[in-house]
């Protein structure tokens, strides 16, 4: 009888054992298993990360254009988008695999989620072409203008892709692929917006306004803070507006606007584009970094024209590049020089107010450079 108990005991303890033993090799190979996944999932990222980058760095290069990127297949992926002392994060939220870019100027939303994205490059130039900026648009954003002026009107028709009416009165329509360029813009007063399915809805306010509240009546108030904001410009300057319940505080300080005049200024788009004043001003530290370097070879092109000029103290163009006084690029060029590399450091220090001299040494390069143009002369730029 004792025999048989102890027997009983023993096959007891050898099930236990087998247990246990199963238990441990089974949550071995589960551990090996979600090890595995997560080892595929990174490797998947890394490889969305990189290729997507390489998508943004061959749009950002191809100069003026716009170009849709289809990414339904990633509909539930959400991408980080931010910029710190001129180098640019990217990657998609919640996993670590990220890229990093100190070069090219990119603005966009802070985060994004969309079935589709639309990718503009515009140059930036200042007044001689620096680089270009590229913006990164979700499908699913909504761009609503308040107030009216020439930039409003210029920026609702190369953001629609709209055109122009003909010569019946008739409005063409777009084509498939102008469609899928399209980006949200219209005119609306706050009460009318309807978000819709927008991922985000951005107020650009023109005409020194403010952004106004939002009635408890609109569709906009139902949306959470962090899905609404705005961007007002003041004469040359952008300032960034967060929604707080239903009324807009500001987020950051003022930011000038370094541009010169003309159409489809970048410096005003990427203002618009932009998640918020960091990320704006992140990448135009990025394009004053190229700026410093892309003026020593200009510094080399004007000792060029000088000595071709040289000794043909009759001519014009020797006169228009480097007489006395005050009116010649030579001079000129010589002024913003200083304001280049003063900005260039002020700007790593946030302070962008110390580059508005810049912006009247670059009209008056400008405009002296037209002249050497006018006389059939050689232009610096």
């Amino acid at each position: 009888m004792e025999k048989t108990k102890q027997g009983q005991i023993q096959i007891t303890f050898h099930w236990i054992y087998i247990v246990i033993a199963g238990a441990i090799i089974l949550l071995f190979f589960v551990g090996l298993v979600v090890k595995q996944k997560a080892v595929s999932e990174e490797q998947l990222s890394f490889e969305v990360v990189q290729i997507m980058e390489s998508i943004f760095t061959a749009a950002e290069v191809s100069e003026s254009t716009k170009n849709s990127i289809d990414i339904s297949g990633l509909a539930d992926t959400e991408f980080f988008f931010n910029c710190e002392d001129g180098v640019s994060n990217f990657g998609i939220q919640e996993q670590g695999t990220r890229v990093q870019n100190s070069i090219n100027p990119m603005f966009s939303m802070k985060t994004i989620q969309a079935p589709r994205l639309v990718l503009w490059s515009l140059p930036y130039k200042l007044p001689y072409k620096v680089i270009d900026f590229l913006f990164v648009i979700p499908s699913n954003a909504k761009y609503v203008l308040i107030g009216e002026d020439d930039f409003s009107d210029e920026f609702e028709r190369a953001a629609s892709t709209k055109k122009e009416t003909d010569e019946n009165g008739e409005t063409p329509e777009l084509t498939p692929r102008e469609e899928l360029l399209k980006i949200d813009v219209e005119y609306k007063e706050i009460l009318q917006i309807d978000p819709g399915a927008s991922s985000h809805v951005r107020l650009i306010v023109v005409n020194d306004n403010q952004p106004p509240d939002i009635p408890s009546s609109s569709k906009l108030s139902t949306l959470p803070d962090d899905k609404v904001s705005a961007v007002v410009f003041s004469g040359n300057t952008v300032q960034y507006y967060r929604k707080s319940a239903n009324s807009f505080v500001q987020d950051g300080s003022p930011v000038p606007l370094i541009m010169v005049p003309g159409e489809r200024q970048a410096a005003k788009y990427a203002a618009i584009f932009a998640g918020d004043d960091d990320i704006y001003k992140c990448g135009m530290q990025k394009a004053f970094t190229r700026l410093t370097y892309l003026s020593e070879i200009y510094t080399s092109k004007t000792a060029d024209i000088i000595d071709f000029y040289d000794g043909q103290t009759d001519n014009i163009c020797y006169s228009t590049f480097t007489s006395i006084g005050t009116n010649n690029i030579q001079q000129e060029f010589n002024v913003y020089l200083s304001a280049v590399n003063t900005c260039n450091v002020a700007i790593t220090l946030s302070e962008f107010d110390s580059c508005t001299s810049l912006i009247v040494s670059a009209v008056n390069l400008m405009t002296l450079n037209k002249d050497m143009r006018d006389t059939n002369c050689i232009a610096l730029y």
